[in-house]
């Protein structure tokens, strides 16, 4: 059985909304948040939510959430012609000595 621990507080990113709803997506990508922002590369934890606070799940969007790729809301995948909200990220990047190293303690959180 594998058990996956939760991310200590210290050990998450503050929000970052690095990019805006524009008429392709609203891509939170983690690429951008390691180059921009010094995020680690394998984060072990994310979590989303509205730009306004709200959970990103009362935006309505069909999302795609990833610890490899981040967060990405692309307008052509929204139903009847709905455009994505604005969202913003943050991941949990424990210490070296906290982090098993194989990804076996991977987990999206997808409350926000």
């Amino acid at each position: 059985m594998q058990v996956v621990l939760p991310c200590r507080q210290k050990d998450w990113t503050g929000w970052l909304n690095l990019d805006t709803p524009s008429l392709l997506c609203d891509c939170e990508t983690l690429e951008r948040a390691v180059a921009t922002r010094g995020v680690c590369t394998r984060p072990t934890h994310i979590e989303v939510q509205l730009a306004d606070g709200r959970p990103y799940t009362e935006g309505g969007n069909v999302v795609d959430i990833s610890l490899e790729t981040g967060f990405a809301c692309w307008n052509d995948l929204q139903p009847d012609g709905m455009k994505c909200e604005d969202y913003m990220v943050r991941y949990c990047c424990p210490d070296e000595d906290n982090s098993s190293g194989d990804g076996s303690g991977l987990q999206v959180l997808l409350g926000g």
